[in-house]
C-alpha cells in the first residue's frame, strides 16, 4: 500500500512539473509585463511579474530559469545576455528599456499565442484601412469605423494598451491616445486629429511598419529609392545591417550608417554582432524562419529584412535583403555581395540571385535566419 501511495506521488509530481513547464513557455499565462524596475538584490525581488520575466526570458534564449517568481543571480545573467542580443546596456536589470525591448520582440515571435498584449501588438494598423482622414474622438454614440480599428491597432502597436480592436472609439481608446500624445509632447485631449494622426504615422514607418494596398495586401515595395551598401572584405551581415540602418536614417557618433561606419562600431569585425545595431539607436530581432515570415515581414519592413541562407555549394553563409515583392507575391532580395545586386532597382527573387545559382547554391529549404532591425 505504501508502495501505491509513493508512487501517486511521484505522478502528482511529474503532472504538476508538466503543468508548470507548459505554462512557463508564454509569460502572459502571469500577470501582463512589469511596471516597475526588476533587479537583482537581497533579499530577492519577487511577485508575478518576476515570474512573467523569467517566461519571457525563456522564450527568448532557453535559459532553463525556475519560474518561482523570484529574481535570483541566474535572472540577472540571463537578462544581460537578453540585452547584448538587443543592443541593450548590460547591466542585468529588467528596466524600462529592456521591457520594451522584450515586449516588442514578444510581439513578433508570439503572435499565435492570443493570451495576451503580445498577440494584439503582432496586428498592424495597416492590416485595415489606411490612416483615417477624419478627425476621431471620444463622444456618445461612439465613433465607428474601419478607421477607429487602424487607430485601436496603432495605438497598441505603439504602448500595449490591449485596446479591442472592435472598430468604436470608446473611453479606453481616449484614454490610450492621451498618454501617446504624452509620449509624443502633444496636446494631451485624447482625441486622434491630425497632429496626432501624423505623429503616430511617422511613429510607425520610424518602426517598421509598412503601408497596405486597397486589396489588403502590402504593396511590393520596390527598392527603387533605397541606399544599398555593397559589401567590403567579408561581412554581409554587416552591409545587410548598414542599408537597413541607413535607409531608417540611423547615426552612430554623428555619422550615417556606411559599410566602414558599422565595420568601425562593430570594433573593425566584418561580421555583425548583436550589440552594433543599439550603437546606431536600432534594435534586432530575431523573427520565424520561414518563406512566410519573410513575405510577412517584407510587408511590415520596408527599410528592408535581413534574411540568411547556408551556401551548399561554398559551405558558408550568406546574408541578403528582402527588400520587396514582385507581382507574384515572391521576396526581391538585395545581394550586398555584387555591385549588380539592387538590379536596375527592383531586387532578384531567390532564385536569380547570384547566392541562389553559381554563388552557393542557396534555396528556401537552406534558410538559416530572419531579421529586422528597426529604431
Amino acid at each position: 500500500m505504501k508502495k501505491i501511495v509513493s508512487m501517486i506521488s511521484v505522478l502528482c509530481m511529474i503532472l504538476t512539473m508538466s503543468v508548470t513547464i507548459i505554462a512557463s513557455e508564454n509569460p502572459y499565462d502571469y500577470s501582463g509585463e512589469p511596471t516597475r524596475a526588476i533587479y537583482y538584490t537581497l533579499p530577492t525581488m519577487k511577485g508575478d511579474d518576476v515570474r512573467w520575466v523569467q517566461a519571457a526570458l525563456n522564450k527568448f534564449g532557453n535559459y532553463g530559469l525556475a519560474i518561482d517568481g523570484s529574481f535570483g543571480p541566474a535572472c540577472k545573467s540571463a537578462t544581460a545576455k537578453f540585452q547584448a542580443a538587443m543592443g541593450l546596456e548590460q547591466d542585468g536589470s529588467f528596466g524600462p528599456a529592456t521591457r520594451a525591448a522584450m515586449v516588442n520582440w514578444l510581439s513578433q515571435n508570439s503572435a499565435s499565442d492570443n493570451t495576451g498584449s503580445a498577440a494584439s501588438n503582432a496586428n498592424s494598423p495597416y492590416n485595415y484601412s489606411g490612416e483615417p482622414s477624419r478627425a476621431i474622438y471620444y463622444t456618445l454614440p461612439t465613433m465607428k469605423g474601419d478607421d477607429v480599428k487602424w487607430v485601436q491597432a496603432a495605438l497598441n502597436a505603439f504602448g500595449n494598451y490591449g485596446l479591442a480592436i472592435d472598430g468604436s472609439f470608446g473611453s479606453a481608446c481616449k484614454t490610450a491616445t492621451a498618454k501617446f500624445q504624452s509620449a509624443m509632447g502633444l496636446s494631451q485631449d485624447g482625441s486622434f486629429g491630425p497632429s496626432t494622426r501624423q505623429t503616430m504615422v511617422d511613429w510607425l514607418r520610424n518602426n517598421g511598419y509598412g503601408p497596405v494596398s486597397s486589396s489588403g495586401n502590402s504593396s511590393a515595395i520596390s527598392a527603387s529609392g533605397k541606399t544599398f551598401i555593397q559589401q567590403g572584405d567579408g561581412g554581409c551581415y554587416t552591409a545587410s545591417a548598414a542599408m537597413i540602418m541607413s535607409n531608417l536614417g540611423a547615426t552612430w557618433n554623428g555619422m550615417s550608417a556606411t559599410y566602414q561606419n558599422v565595420y568601425n562600431a562593430n570594433g573593425y569585425t566584418a561580421y555583425l554582432s548583436g550589440s552594433t545595431p543599439g550603437k546606431f539607436g536600432c534594435k534586432r530581432y530575431n523573427l520565424e524562419t520561414s518563406k512566410n515570415s519573410v513575405i510577412d515581414a517584407v510587408k511590415q519592413y520596408p527599410q528592408g529584412v535581413m534574411v540568411a541562407f547556408y551556401q551548399p555549394n561554398k559551405g558558408w553563409n550568406h546574408c541578403m535583403v528582402a527588400v520587396g515583392l514582385n507581382a507574384s507575391g515572391e521576396p526581391l532580395f538585395y545581394d550586398p555581395a555584387v555591385s549588380y545586386g539592387s538590379n536596375g532597382g527592383y531586387g532578384f527573387t531567390l532564385s536569380e540571385t547570384t547566392a541562389g545559382g553559381a554563388y552557393g547554391g542557396a534555396s528556401w529549404n537552406n534558410l538559416l535566419q530572419v531579421s529586422v532591425i528597426v529604431k
